[in-house]
């Protein structure tokens, strides 16, 4: 935005936003490579693990160079090459939203990564019929009927 309405203060907010982003997207990578070899495989999720894995290191490949670029080339990209800036940029939150969207894909549809009711209580429920729930729910000797 500092950019674009040529504010020199909204530019500053950017520039530190987009460093602590890219930090951010260091952590996320560092923490998908550690579930990624303690989840149990999903074989229908593998292709979109993959891909997932893979825009998490193009996210993480262009923060950084963007981050580097940012940091030397400073006031020249003010005048110069600020527009190749406010293309790429976009670009890269584009492809973190179809990441994005994948790691959701990957836990809702897939379950990776999801502990079952069985890993976590190895009791069953106790399922009734419905007849089964009629008869517990009123004691045979309460009420009037003919059998």
């Amino acid at each position: 935005l500092g950019i674009i309405f040529n504010k020199v203060e909204l530019e500053v907010a950017g520039k530190w936003s987009f460093y602590f982003g890219t930090l951010g997207a260091l952590v996320s990578v560092l923490s998908g490579l550690v579930a990624f070899q303690s989840v149990p495989h999903v074989e229908d999720a593998h292709e979109i693990l993959m891909l997932h894995r893979n825009l998490g290191y193009i996210i993480l490949g262009g923060g950084i160079f963007l981050s580097i670029w940012r940091m030397t080339i400073g006031d020249f990209l003010r005048y110069t090459f600020r527009w190749l800036f406010v293309v790429l940029l976009p670009v890269l939150v584009g492809i973190l939203t179809v990441s994005y969207d994948l790691g959701e894909q990957m836990v809702y549809l897939h379950g990776v990564g999801v502990k079952t009711s069985e890993s976590v209580s190895p009791q069953k429920p106790k399922v009734f019929t419905l007849d089964q729930l009629q008869q517990e729910s009123v004691p045979h000797n309460t009420h009037e009927h003919t059998h």
